[in-house]
C-alpha cells in the first residue's frame, strides 16, 4: 500500500495525542529516504503505546500489574504481542501484523546489509497507526465506574452538552472500555439508570438522558455481548431501562424472539417499562417500517396506532398517512372535539405524504366540518389563504362546496366564498375552476331533490362573487338540471328508489315542469301510472291528489299504445289498485 503527503496527513489526524511526537519522527525520517530508522522507530512507538494502555489497566488489575512488573524484568516483547491479544486490545489478525513490524525492527536494529524499502515501511505506518496508534488508552475499571458515576449523578456534569455532544463524549468512552470489564460496566449502568427512573425525581431527566446514550453506545458497539442469556438477565433485572435501549433498531435484530415480545410487551405498559404511549409509537414505527416485527407484533403495533387519540399522534414522529383512515373518520364525526385534533394534523403535518385521492377525500372532509362549525377546520383553510395548497386537497375543498362523493348536488355555504377566492389565486385555480363546472354539469340533486337547485341559486347570489365565477356556475347547473331530468327521471320508474326520491320527482313535475310531466305520460304511460300507484300504494301522498294526476296522465296517455299494453297484462291477477287503474282508463276511452 503506497501512501503520499497527503495520506500522512490522515494518519497523523487518527493518532492519539500521546503518540504524535514518535510518528512525526517516523515521518521525518521517511522523507529523508531513511527507511530503517524509520522502520525501528515504527515498533518503539507501538510499544510504548502498548506498554502505556496496560500500565493503565494495571492499577486496578492485579494479573496485570503482575504482568507489566515482570516486562520491566525480561522486556519480552513478543509476549507483550500476545498478552495484548489475551486481553481483547488487539484481534489475531492484528496480532500477526504487528508481529511483523516487530521482526522487521529486530533485523534491521542488528548490523546487517538489509534496508526495508519505502513501500514496506509505508504499510507497516498503516498497521500500526490503524491497530495501535489510533486507539487511546483503555480506562481502568474504576476510572470508567467513576466517569458513569458522574454522568448519572450529576446533572452538570457534561454541562450545556447538547444530544449530539454527549453522542460524541459516549462513543469516546465506549472506545476507552475494555472487553475485560465489559460486562461488569453493563450491568453497573443499567443497575444506575434503572435506579434513577425509580427515583422518579425532578432532578433526573438529564442524567437519565445522559446515561441511556452512553448505555446505547457501549451496546450498538458490542453487539455481540447481547447473547440469549445476556439479553434476558438484562431484561429480568431492567425492565425499564432494556425497553428504552431494546426498542433501538440496530440492537432489536440481536435479540430473540422471546425478549422482542418481552420488550414489546413491557413497552405498551408504562407502569412496566415506563415508555410514553408517544415514545412506544415512535420507537416501534421505525421497527415496524424496517419490517423487523414478526406478524403478531406488527398486528398489534398497528392496532395500538389506530386506538391512539390524533391528539397524541400529532407530536409523535410518523407520517399522517400512516393513520389517513382514522384522521377521515374523526373528520367525518360530527363532533368538534373529534374533528379539531384532525384538523390540526392537517395543518402541522406534512401533506406531501398524503396520494391525491387521499388530499381530495382530507379536503372535502375539512370544508365539510369547517362548513359543521369545527374552528380548526376553519383554521386550515384559512391557513391556505396565505399559504399554496396542494391541488388535490384544493379540488377537495372546491368540489365539496356544491358536489358530494357521489356527484350529488347540494351546496355547503358557510365558507363557498372563501374557497372560491383560495382557488382563484392558486396556481391550480383556472384548471380547477374548469373541473368544477364540468362536474356541476354532471351531478344530480341529492335524493333527487329538483327544487335543490332553486335552493342553490337563491344562496349563490348572496355571495360576494366575481360575476364571471357567478355566471360560469349558473349556467353549470341549468345545463346539470336539464341532464339530471333526462337522465334520471326515467330511471326512477324502473328503480326501488326511496320514497324520499319518489316524492321528490313527483313533486318537482306537477309543480314545477307540468310539461316534462305530460311528455312522460304520453311517452311512457303504463310506468308512469305503475309509478303513481306505487306512490299510492305506499302511502306517500294523498289518494285524492294521486286520482286527480292519473286524470292528468290519461289525458295525454296515446290510446293505441296503452290498449296494447293493458291487453298484455293478465287483469285477474292484477291488485286492487291497478285494477282500478285500469278502470280509470277505460272511463277516459269510453268518454
Amino acid at each position: 500500500m503506497r501512501i503520499n503527503f497527503a495520506d500522512y496527513l490522515e494518519l497523523r489526524n487518527k493518532t492519539c495525542e500521546e503518540d504524535l511526537t514518535l510518528f512525526d519522527e517516523i515521518i521525518t525520517c521517511m522523507e529523508n529516504e531513511a527507511y530503517r530508522s524509520a522502520s525501528i522507530l515504527l515498533w518503539i512507538s507501538v510499544l510504548e503505546s502498548l506498554v502505556r494502555k496496560l500500565n493503565i489497566l494495571a492499577q486496578d488489575d492485579h494479573e496485570i500489574r503482575e504482568f507489566m512488573d515482570n516486562f520491566k524484568d525480561n522486556k519480552n516483547e513478543k509476549g507483550l504481542l500476545l498478552k495484548c491479544e489475551n486481553l481483547n486490545l488487539i484481534n489475531q489478525i492484528e496480532y500477526g501484523q504487528l508481529d511483523t513490524i516487530r521482526r522487521a525492527r529486530n533485523e534491521y536494529a542488528h548490523p546487517t546489509d538489509n534496508s526495508p524499502t519505502k513501500e514496506e515501511v509505508e504499510l507497516y505506518l498503516y498497521f500500526a497507526v490503524e491497530y495501535v496508534l489510533s486507539k487511546p488508552n483503555l480506562y481502568s475499571i474504576n476510572v470508567a465506574k467513576k466517569e458513569l458515576r458522574n454522568i448519572l449523578n450529576d446533572s452538570n456534569f457534561l454541562g450545556n452538552a447538547s444530544n449530539q455532544q454527549v453522542v460524541e463524549y459516549a462513543s469516546t468512552f465506549t472506545r476507552k472500555i475494555s472487553n475485560n470489564y465489559l460486562d461488569e460496566i453493563i450491568k453497573k449502568l443499567f443497575k444506575m439508570i434503572e435506579r434513577k427512573y425509580n427515583e422518579n425525581t425532578p432532578n433526573n431527566h438529564n442524567c437519565i438522558n445522559h446515561g441511556l446514550i452512553y448505555a446505547r453506545a457501549i451496546i450498538l458497539a458490542n453487539l455481540d455481548y447481547l447473547t440469549i442469556e445476556n439479553s434476558n438477565y438484562l431484561i429480568d433485572e431492567f425492565k425499564i431501562t432494556s425497553c428504552h435501549l431494546f426498542s433501538h433498531h440496530e440492537i432489536w435484530g440481536k435479540l430473540d424472539s422471546r425478549s422482542k415480545e418481552r420488550i414489546f410487551n413491557y413497552s405498551k405498559d408504562y407502569e412496566i417499562g415506563h415508555i410514553t404511549k408517544m415514545e412506544f409509537i415512535n420507537n416501534f414505527y421505525k421497527l415496524y417500517k424496517s419490517e423487523k416485527l414478526d406478524d403478531t407484533l406488527k398486528n398489534e403495533y398497528l392496532t395500538i396506532l389506530y386506538e391512539t387519540t390524533l391528539g397524541t399522534l400529532l407530536y409523535c414522529n410518523i407520517p399522517a398517512n400512516e393513520y389517513y383512515d382514522k384522521l377521515i373518520e374523526e373528520l367525518e364525526s360530527h363532533n368538534y372535539y373529534r374533528q379539531n385534533p384532525a384538523a390540526q394534523i392537517i395543518m402541522r403535518k406534512d401533506l406531501s405524504v398524503f396520494n391525491d385521492e387521499q388530499l381530495e377525500q382530507i379536503g372535502r372532509n375539512i370544508l365539510q366540518s369547517a362548513d359543521g362549525g369545527a374552528n380548526d377546520s376553519k383554521r386550515v383553510i384559512n391557513k391556505f389563504k396565505i399559504t399554496t395548497s396542494p391541488k388535490s386537497f384544493l379540488k377537495g375543498l372546491l368540489f365539496e362546496t356544491l358536489i358530494n362523493d357521489d356527484n350529488e348536488l347540494r351546496i355547503k355555504p358557510n365558507l363557498f366564498e372563501e374557497v372560491i377566492t383560495i382557488t382563484k389565486n392558486s396556481e391550480h385555480g383556472n384548471e380547477l375552476f374548469d373541473e368544477f363546472l364540468e362536474a356541476i354539469k354532471k351531478s344530480r340533486p341529492k335524493l333527487l331533490d329538483f327544487n335543490e337547485y332553486n335552493k342553490i341559486i337563491k344562496r349563490l347570489k348572496r355571495f360576494n362573487i366575481e360575476k364571471f365565477e357567478f355566471n360560469s356556475i349558473m349556467n353549470a347547473l341549468k345545463e346539470s338540471i336539464e341532464n339530471s331530468i333526462n337522465n334520471y327521471v326515467e330511471d326512477i320508474l324502473d328503480t326501488n328508489y326511496p320514497d324520499e326520491c319518489k316524492l321528490n320527482l313527483y313533486t318537482y313535475l306537477t309543480e314545477e315542469n307540468r310539461e316534462k310531466f305530460k311528455n312522460l305520460a304520453k311517452d311512457k304511460p303504463i310506468k308512469f301510472i305503475k309509478f303513481f300507484s306505487k306512490i299510492k300504494h305506499e302511502g306517500i301522498i294523498n289518494y285524492q291528489i294521486l286520482e286527480m294526476n292519473i286524470d292528468l296522465i290519461i289525458q295525454f296517455i296515446e290510446y293505441e299504445e296503452l290498449n296494447s299494453e293493458i291487453e298484455k297484462l293478465d287483469y285477474d291477477n292484477l291488485n286492487k289498485l291497478d285494477k282500478q287503474i285500469i278502470e280509470y282508463y277505460k272511463k277516459y276511452e269510453t268518454n
